[in-house]
């Protein structure tokens, strides 16, 4: 086989991108991936040092069978990788029951999944976690084997798997562009043009996160960009993993807040899932640690975590979100003219800023996907449908 061809090529070697490739390798599939910066970079959605992971799926019921594969691949990662990636430390959700959709939507989840969940009142979670403050006409849902993962060193797990099972991954190497040669565009070979060459393969697995816009542009998906700044707090010992502190969610007022306990050094992480600045162009979005909307976030902080009041950030780090029309995930084979789809390229985009807990499952999914046209997981809700093509 020549040297610049592969049975598959991953673009892009973020959170779904490095799955995808140890999924293939691990199969024995010759696979190269393609990653335009650094490895480790914090360009576009894999980085910040955490991501919350939860079964209790408040955004469509449909995503829980998806995470019992993501823990069980989780857990094999690690396994494997030698390293601690996912810290269980529990997920505390709160909201009025009245108005909640993240309540509604976890309460459905829980039902429909026969899930565990813990349903305190205020008086009953102020006692159980006297860190927080919590309105008198909330909810609270405690969801025990909840958590988060270490975004970096899961990505680095998962290349690193990769490359150990046989992949070839080359980095500050930007696509720009593909084809499909031969004499039917559904099962001919792809050629990927790039800065470093040209690569062709039998497989192409586009997962580009705020890329994905510029190069799945023919197929019109409706998809906008949204720039988060995640920070970090000095706070008192009672806000560490350590000490017992679990992961939390509030649905307030001014929007849902999220954060993350303090651990080995590291102040405790927070952030607004409902903000965030609209912008065009990834290479071009600001990445200063400026964040006008720090203080809705620093009032979120002031009244539902005791004694921050006066808190201050001491880091900040924007990260993107590629949002996608209904804000659910867009994966699927790519649709051919008159109908049919692709057995050959294949995507992933629009993950809407939820979307990193997956990346496990996500990348054994397209695997499936591009070895066998179908999956093991359902994920019929996800492809493309009525909507999501402007």
């Amino acid at each position: 086989m020549d040297q610049q061809t592969y049975d598959a090529i991953v673009v892009g070697i973020g959170g779904m991108g490095s799955a995808t490739a140890w999924h293939l390798a691990r199969r024995g599939i010759r696979v190269l991936g393609l990653e335009q910066f650094d490895p480790g970079h914090d360009k576009g959605a894999s980085h910040g040092d955490t991501r919350l992971i939860r079964k209790a799926y408040f955004e469509h019921p449909d995503y829980v069978p998806l995470l019992h594969r993501a823990y069980d691949l989780w857990d094999e990662l690690e396994a494997e990788y030698g390293y601690k990636l996912f810290h269980r430390t529990g997920l505390i959700l709160a909201g009025n029951p009245q108005t909640s959709q993240v309540v509604a939507g976890v309460k459905k989840a829980t039902v429909e999944h026969c899930l565990g969940i813990e349903e305190w009142t205020p008086a009953q979670a102020r006692q159980m976690y006297p860190q927080f403050q919590f309105n008198d006409d909330w909810q609270i849902l405690f969801e025990e084997n909840a958590g988060f993962l270490r975004v970096e060193e899961c990505v680095k797990a998962h290349t690193e798997m990769a490359v150990k099972n046989g992949a070839k991954i080359l980095y500050n190497t930007k696509v720009e562009s593909w084809k499909v040669s031969g004499d039917s565009p559904a099962h001919g070979p792809v050629t990927v043009t790039t800065s470093a060459g040209e690569f062709r393969c039998n497989r192409l697995i586009i997962t580009s996160g705020p890329w994905a816009p510029q190069l799945l542009k023919p197929l019109g998906l409706n998809l906008h960009l949204r720039r988060i700044v995640q920070h970090w707090f000095n706070v008192p010992e009672a806000f560490d993993e350590r000490h017992g502190m679990p992961c939390f969610g509030f649905d307030t007022r001014d929007g849902f807040f999220y954060g993350m306990p303090a651990r080995d050094g590291v102040g405790l992480k927070a952030a607004s899932h409902s903000h965030g600045v609209k912008f065009d162009d990834p290479d071009f979005m600001d990445r200063s640690d400026v964040d006008p909307d720090l203080q809705h976030l620093t009032a979120f902080l002031g009244r539902h975590l005791a004694g921050m009041s006066e808190v201050k950030s001491i880091r900040a780090k924007p990260c993107i979100y590629t949002m996608s029309a209904d804000e659910n995930f867009i994966i699927d084979a790519w649709p051919m003219e008159g109908g049919g789809r692709s057995q050959q390229i294949f995507f992933a985009a629009g993950f809407s800023g939820h979307g990193f807990k997956f990346a496990s499952v996500v990348g054994e999914l397209l695997t499936d996907l591009a070895l066998a046209g179908d999956a093991r997981v359902p994920f019929g809700f996800l492809q493309l449908r009525p909507g999501i093509q402007k």
